[in-house]
């Protein structure tokens, strides 16, 4: 017996049996029949086994009462079969025929459907959208009556991550809520295109992209994660089990500050890494193009450098070449318009009240003018806290602005002037302001080296006097030491100051725009969820 012509048998019958189904919907006004012409290809086989293969079944289905078998003019059959050809097959029973097939009619599978349907009807209305296009033999997002799983299990995922977002929940790897579910950590991500018409329900909606649908419910890919925070480079730099627990911190650490953002203001302080992508040089490249300009030894500079000694250089400039000199250099580098680059756009995305800088530069005010449309206002240490005005974005410079440089605090004699000669002095306006806002709101430290400078020294001070009192959590994006004992070491260091650093692979600064991008992406969602938990949980006071 020839396969081949058994399985045209089956396949042509199974035609008959949809096109059955279609006329029986009313999606088709002609009967369901095959003619001479859909039957060529048994009709020309030269083969007797093989045309007795594509009869045998043929006329099995006839003798249940399926369908009706006409021969070819002139021939005469005996016992149910001829020494001509079928030239036609017409439908006389879909049920039977499906029953012979055995294919559950369409009708029976949307009855199962509806009744399986029934209990989300009320959350979820657009599925009797759903039935009704299946009644009329369509598909939805090429999903059939026979894919009934995959919309009861896009509803359990609808379900569980409102419950979530009510909950106050934050995103969820998309794994591992699939995992929880189904027991299956890549099932929720086979379900993108349900999961949307229940969300927008619509059945006619146009498609949106997997990541936008997961982004609604509180999902999101943990590739993207693992790749924003740096998983791939822990575990190559430090090992399996050192790099995923350095990768599992930063996760914790990047949620504690997506709760921060989400439930207070976060301050962010700007050092002079962030402006290196303007066109401006961090300030240990501006020392050494002091150091230049100066005639200093570069070695010299360097070793000073090393030992975190900035102002030394400062003081051995000032001392040899006279104050104009290290002013001039100031202007030289700063005074200018930078170029804005996209950390400084996400820096305006998300911060929007007070920002602080060190910095020199115009950047911060650019990027708020020109894309923000904001008006903004520029304070130093002293004027900060008295005259801000809370309408608008406030950039505070402590150590002064361009526009101003006789106002700058540059060499060492101001910034004794500034923070104190013999020891530090709480009370002047620079530590005063700086101990204020490390006091009273959560900062977030970008483009800072957080080295032994004058800064530094405030947050210690502050902390040594307040004694036991609890401080707001402080963060920081860092890039990581490239030996595990240093990263241990300044994790350490960090966190005696109540910093919490967020790691990124050292040298790799473009992955300070990325994480700030992602916790941009991150807090919009759960932005929009918090007022639709604090409504549910108002309502489940009723």
């Amino acid at each position: 017996m020839d396969a081949s012509l058994e399985a045209f048998a089956r396949q042509s019958l199974t035609n008959l049996f949809n096109a059955g189904e279609r006329t029986q919907a009313g999606v088709r006004s002609r009967a369901a029949v095959l003619t001479a012409a859909t039957l060529a290809s048994y009709r020309s086989t030269k083969s007797l086994q093989e045309k007795e293969a594509f009869e045998n079944i043929v006329l099995a289905a006839s003798a249940t009462g399926a369908v009706d078998v006409q021969w070819d003019t002139g021939y005469v059959p005996k016992r149910g079969r001829s020494d001509g050809f079928i030239s036609r097959i017409d439908l006389l029973d879909v049920e039977k025929l499906g029953f012979f097939l055995n294919c559950r009619l369409t009708g029976d599978k949307i009855r199962q459907a509806e009744k399986q349907f029934s209990p989300l009807f009320a959350s979820h209305p657009v599925l009797s959208d759903v039935i009704k296009r299946w009644s009329q033999l369509k598909t939805v997002r090429r999903f059939k009556p026979d894919d009934l799983d995959y919309w009861l299990d896009a509803a359990m995922v609808v379900d569980y991550t409102k419950s979530q977002q009510q909950n106050g929940g934050i995103s969820t790897p998309i794994r591992d809520a699939s995992a929880t579910l189904f027991k299956d950590n890549k099932r929720i991500e086979r379900l993108a295109p349900a999961v949307d018409i229940l969300l927008s329900g619509n059945i006619d909606a146009e498609a949106r992209p997997a990541d936008e649908v997961w982004k609604e419910i509180g999902l999101f890919r943990e590739e993207r994660r693992r790749e924003v925070l740096s998983r791939d480079h822990f575990v190559e730099c430090y090992g399996d089990v050192i790099g995923a627990h350095w990768f599992e911190r930063n996760e914790r650490r990047f949620n504690q500050l997506l709760q921060c953002l989400a439930t207070q203001v976060v301050v962010p302080f700007i050092g002079a890494g962030i402006s290196v992508g303007g066109g401006f040089p961090t300030w240990a490249d501006h020392l050494r193009q002091q150091g230049r300009t100066a005639g200093l030894p570069a070695d010299q500079v360097e070793a000073w450098l090393i030992e975190g000694q900035y102002e030394q250089i400062i003081a051995h400039i000032e001392q040899q070449r006279g104050r104009e000199v290290f002013a001039q250099e100031i202007r030289d580098a700063f005074d200018r318009r930078g170029r804005i680059q996209d950390i400084m756009l996400r820096i305006s995305e998300l911060f929007s009240g007070t920002l602080i800088t060190t910095n020199y530069d115009r950047l911060l005010e650019q990027v708020f003018e020109t894309y923000r449309a904001t008006h903004v206002q520029v304070l130093n240490a002293a004027t900060a806290i008295e005259l801000s005005e809370h309408d608008k974005t406030t950039i505070i410079k402590i150590h002064g602005d361009i526009k101003d440089p006789g106002n700058c605090i540059l060499g060492k004699a101001q910034y004794d002037a500034a923070y104190g000669e013999a020891e530090l002095d709480l009370q002047l306006p620079v530590p005063k302001i700086l101990a204020h806002y490390y006091c009273n709101n959560s900062l977030i430290f970008l483009g800072c080296s957080l080295r032994n400078d004058r800064t530094l020294q405030v947050f210690k001070a502050t902390r040594e006097a307040a004694g036991d009192a609890p401080f707001p959590q402080h963060f920081a994006i860092e890039q990581a030491p490239e030996l595990h004992d240093a990263l241990v070491a300044r994790n350490a260091e960090l966190l005696r100051l109540g910093i919490t650093a967020i790691w990124y692979p050292k040298d790799q600064h473009h992955k300070v725009e990325a994480i700030l991008r992602h916790i941009r992406i991150e807090l919009s969602y759960m932005k929009t969820q918090m007022p639709r938990a604090a409504d549910a949980k108002q309502l489940s006071k009723f």
